[in-house]
């Protein structure tokens, strides 16, 4: 019994050593994509203004398919060169395309990754002020503040979608995020400014319907409009308040539709008070 589990262990042994051996022969038959097309760059970096790039290629194998689908760069191949043409990236958030290159015979592929950056300002971290005077919107009590009711409450320092709070690509140290119709009706007890950056949230980015984050704003000084616009998730930057509130007994700040609500996700980043005496107060 003991003869015949051997002879079954060393055939096991043998097929396992056979079958090995022949996929390591059959594994070195196969070409790497780096040695049929090699490629001088296969990772571009453009900043936002560059339009103009060139990648040089060199093939073992010349049969094969050159492909390059996008809406901001073009790309060509002529000669061993390969000459890259981009848009201005005129938006606040970076963007990646690909070129792909695959050999006829051997059907092995080559990936050229172009990546243009964002105009400078985005990206960036920005921090509270600090001082005994201010006092941030997110530490005040803010269930007296209306909002659509695709939301229960307004949020601090997380998006709708449950993310960081970011505009045009930037963060910040405190930040609000609403829904428009949305409200908030504030008894000033003397503060002297109210400082904020308003966007609609980067989340929206990812919606594929049209009219996605379209809000007007508003500003009132008891009562008396003192600023306005309008709102969109194309904006190239945050819109900046900062409002002179002194004299001033009630500010409102007013977020409304401008049309469809969809996607209406508003944020305020960095939003405060600067204080004289008193400290302001959210009322109904």
């Amino acid at each position: 019994m003991k003869k015949i589990s051997a002879i079954i262990a060393a055939g096991a042994l043998l097929a396992i050593g056979f079958n090995t051996s022949a996929y390591a022969q059959f594994k070195c038959q196969i070409p790497l994509p780096r040695d049929l097309v090699q490629l001088s760059n296969d990772n571009i970096i453009l900043s936002h203004e560059q339009t103009d790039a060139e990648v040089y290629v060199q093939y073992k194998e010349p049969k094969h398919v050159f492909f390059c689908s996008s809406q901001w760069m073009k790309a060509t191949e002529k000669d061993g060169k390969i000459t890259i043409q981009a848009t201005p990236n005129e938006f606040f958030s970076p963007r990646t395309a690909h070129i792909i290159i695959t050999t006829e015979k051997n059907n092995v592929s080559r990936v050229i990754t172009v990546t243009q950056n964002p105009e400078p300002g985005h990206n960036e971290y920005y921090s509270m002020p600090k001082g005994d005077n201010i006092l941030p919107l997110a530490d005040m009590d803010l269930s007296k503040a209306t909002h659509d009711n695709f939301i229960s409450e307004v949020l601090k320092n997380v998006s709708i979608d449950g993310h960081k709070i970011r505009i045009k690509n930037n963060t910040y140290e405190s930040a609000i995020a609403t829904h428009a119709k949305s409200m908030f009706k504030i008894k000033l007890n003397g503060a002297q400014k109210f400082v904020a950056d308003i966007g609609i949230d980067d989340d929206i980015l990812t919606r594929t319907v049209d009219n996605h984050g379209n809000v007007l704003y508003y500003v009132l000084l008891d009562g008396k409009q003192v600023a306005t616009g309008l709102i969109t998730v194309m904006d190239k930057k945050a819109v900046h308040l900062d409002i002179d509130t002194s004299g001033a007994k009630t500010m409102v700040l007013l977020f409304d539709t401008n049309g469809s609500s969809w996607g209406d996700h508003v944020d305020m980043g960095n939003p405060y008070f600067v204080l004289t005496t008193g400290k302001p107060e959210l009322i109904e």
